[in-house]
């Protein structure tokens, strides 16, 4: 046991916790855009925030197909090191992440199978942006899914923020449509007493027919 956790804590490294940290600044963009405003600049988040953009940009990660009305693109940039959309179900009160990174010139303890990359985020958590913080996730589920007709492991817990203490029903899958590309899945529940509903997940993962891989 001391030799596992001891490969999980090298095998995390900087890579993981910089790609974390990024999509915990995600969701800051998504909900708090007054503090994103000084630091990306005006013009840059309106056009982050448009949903036209966001949906633009969310069919550079993923062909999806036209959404129901409840769903809402919300939050839309690329990176270039990484491309991210915030979607909104106002139905089911959950906001679904799609965040693609590339994972080539990583370490050499860097996960290779999407069900890898679950399971380490499982071990160690969610770090937040500037190590501030830390997300941890207490699993009470975790299995696959099928997306875009592949396999998508996924785990379900609780996620809680170390430093302020709030607690929300999250779900994070991954799939890898090449061996240099990660996509995450990530939804999170808007109220804390609502847990995170498979039928509803999946409902909205049925909308995806492919995964796009990172262009060379």
């Amino acid at each position: 046991m001391k030799r596992r956790n001891s490969r999980n804590n090298k095998g995390i490294a900087t890579w993981l916790k910089w790609m974390l940290g990024i999509m915990a600044v995600g969701f800051v963009l998504c909900l708090a855009t007054c503090g994103a405003v000084g630091f990306f600049g005006y013009q840059q988040i309106q056009n982050a925030m448009n949903p036209e953009n966001a949906q633009k940009v969310a069919g550079t990660i993923v062909t999806i197909k036209p959404l129901p009305t409840n769903f809402k693109y919300s939050f839309g940039m690329d990176m270039m090191v990484m491309t991210m959309v915030a979607i909104q179900d106002t139905k089911g009160k959950v906001t679904y992440m799609l965040i693609r990174i590339p994972t080539t010139g990583q370490t050499a303890n860097e996960p290779k199978s999407a069900d890898e990359f679950v399971d380490q985020m499982a071990a160690q958590g969610v770090p937040t942006a500037g190590n501030t913080g830390r997300t941890t996730i207490e699993v009470k589920e975790k299995g696959k899914t099928k997306a875009a007709g592949v396999d998508m492991p996924y785990i379900i817990g609780i996620s809680e923020n170390k430093s302020s203490g709030k607690k929300l029903p999250a779900f994070l899958g991954c799939v890898m449509p090449d061996k240099n590309t990660a996509i995450m899945v990530c939804a999170a529940s808007e109220d804390e007493d609502k847990p995170i509903n498979m039928v509803e997940v999946n409902d909205f993962l049925s909308n995806i027919q492919e995964f796009k891989a990172v262009t060379p």
